[in-house]
């Protein structure tokens, strides 16, 4: 009997799922249309980010250096290679563009990520005393971290970084504060980085990712705790109530530190990478 092995598409799902469930209280919000609709917007970000690092590792890249041997081996043999210089790097260069193009779209992919998952974390609360675009404010200004901005994460800031400069200064390292990984550059060369680290980033943003999921989604149970108290009668409850999650929101603010710890100058060009 043929063994049938697991679905990716399952496994990453069911993993989405339980690390949900262990969320206090949301069990019942992912049951509504507007939970069902949160989970599957999670789902189909993943799966776009894990289809682009599939397309690049599996197709383009193989592609792009099976040509560069090619072109190597025609330059070699033609009659021009007498005439014209071509250095080894120039049949290597068309890698590094693309690998450079990678970028922006993984940028642009997590950028897009996080402009909508506030939304669709608000949408699956239906409780009155809770306003719209409030979860945003609420973990900047008492959590401590802009999720719109790059700073909260190393490798989302290096990323960040490629993506501006290819979009701005013709991929030359020139825009500044230059993160570390890229202070060793010739800033009159564009920048190269090799397919490996590509793909050691594409898993670095996919995690990230999966732990902003869960953090914001705490995040907003904690802020949907607190509009629940707003709205109870007796003031001896509310108080034991505003103590319980005054101490949640501590614990909080400690797990929140592992962005607010990464924090640096911003770059130049604003929140957006604009």
């Amino acid at each position: 009997m043929k063994r049938v092995t697991d679905n990716p598409y399952d496994l990453q799902f069911d993993l989405l799922r339980q690390a949900l469930l262990e969320i206090k209280g949301i069990e019942q919000f992912l049951a509504t249309p507007g939970g069902t609709r949160f989970l599957e917007f999670i789902a189909v970000r993943q799966y776009e980010l894990n289809g682009l690092a599939a397309l690049y590792k599996q197709a383009i890249i193989p592609a792009i250096n099976k040509n560069s041997v090619t072109q190597r081996k025609l330059w070699k043999q033609s009659r021009a290679s007498k005439a014209v210089q071509l250095d080894e790097g120039h049949f290597r260069e068309d890698k590094y563009v693309v690998i450079r193009l990678a970028y922006v779209q993984l940028f642009h992919l997590y950028e897009s990520f996080i402009n909508d998952l506030f939304p669709h974390c608000e949408q699956i609360v239906d409780e009155p005393n809770y306003q719209a675009g409030s979860l945003y404010s609420y973990i900047k200004s008492v959590l401590g971290v802009d999720f719109k901005r790059p700073s909260y994460h190393p490798t989302l800031k290096e990323v960040n970084y490629v993506a501006n400069c290819v979009k701005h200064t013709n991929g030359l390292p020139k825009r500044t504060p230059v993160p570390e990984r890229f202070k060793s550059l010739d800033r009159s060369l564009p920048i190269r980085i090799h397919e490996a680290e590509l793909y050691r980033d594409f898993i670095s943003i996919r995690e990230l990712m999966g732990k902003v999921v869960i953090d914001v989604a705490w995040a907003n149970q904690l802020l949907l705790s607190r509009s629940l108290i707003s709205s109870m009668e007796g003031d001896t409850l509310q108080r034991i109530q505003a103590s319980a999650i005054n101490v949640a929101e501590s614990f909080l603010k400690q797990a929140f530190g592992k962005y607010t710890a990464n924090l640096a100058p911003q770059l130049e060009d604003g929140p957006h990478g604009q």
